[in-house]
């Protein structure tokens, strides 16, 4: 969404209807609201947990200019095919996760969205939650996407890369950002009551961008980060083209 949306309206509204309550909460992320321990410790009842999430979806219904964009993919593909060692800018070598192709791949997904979708956009910042080591090494990942999207054919996306942000759970779009995230994961596996699909589809109905990446593609990914890639355009485009204007995550609405 527009920087003024989250950081104006959005943001107060969900301060005031979502953590506030009373009692207060500092964030609202899902494992926690779900964990007894965490609430107990808060001072707040499963109930009244409940309620906050209600409020948050409430909140997102509320905000048309909201957009779900995500990528699903198989990280066992990515753990068996590359290298279980990478060495970093600070010459270490550490293990590779899939956390760092997956944003590349979501980089990828938001920048092809807002070139063609928010022609209003002048730049894309990107929020990531600290977790020590993996935000450092995401944030090298990042500073060489303009490498890869050159070596992908999207070298014209660069312009719109504006800067990686990492914050922590106190930040509303990163906790918005995780009600997404923990509602679409448990959907596809199956894991969701007939109550939470009636929730979640406040966000998989509206018009967005869900792409499936194979694992021809995360190949691609790959060779485009760690070699000079080719001249060949990302798959991931033309699949923008025929998901672009459906709904995030359940079928179209007749």
């Amino acid at each position: 969404a527009p920087l003024t949306d989250w950081s104006e309206s959005f943001a107060e509204q969900w301060r005031r209807n979502v953590l506030e309550g009373p009692p207060r909460i500092p964030w609202l992320h899902m494992t926690d609201i779900r964990s007894r321990k965490w609430r107990e410790k808060h001072g707040i009842t499963r109930a009244q947990g409940e309620r906050r999430v209600k409020a948050a979806f409430e909140l997102i219904s509320e905000t048309p200019s909201l957009t779900p964009i995500g990528t699903d993919l198989n990280a066992g593909h990515l753990i068996d095919r590359f290298d279980k060692k990478m060495r970093f800018r600070c010459g270490a070598r550490r293990g590779f996760k899939p956390d760092y192709l997956a944003f590349i791949a979501y980089a990828y997904s938001v920048l092809i969205f807002c070139d063609r979708v928010r022609p209003e956009a002048e730049k894309v910042n990107f929020l990531v939650e600290r977790n020590n080591d993996i935000t450092n090494h995401i944030q090298e990942f990042y500073e060489d996407l303009p490498k890869a999207l050159a070596g992908v054919g999207l070298a014209r996306l660069v312009p719109l890369m504006g800067e990686l942000l990492p914050d922590d759970k106190n930040c509303v779009a990163l906790q918005a950002a995780d009600v997404l995230c923990w509602y679409s994961q448990r959907f596809r596996e199956g894991n969701l009551n007939d109550k939470n699909i009636r929730r979640y589809a406040v966000i998989a109905l509206r018009k967005g961008i869900r792409l499936d990446l194979t694992n021809k593609d995360l190949d691609k990914l790959w060779k485009a980060i760690t070699d000079d890639g080719g001249s060949e355009e990302f798959s991931e485009q033309q699949r923008f083209e025929a998901h672009h204007g459906r709904n995030f995550d359940l079928p179209d609405e007749s």
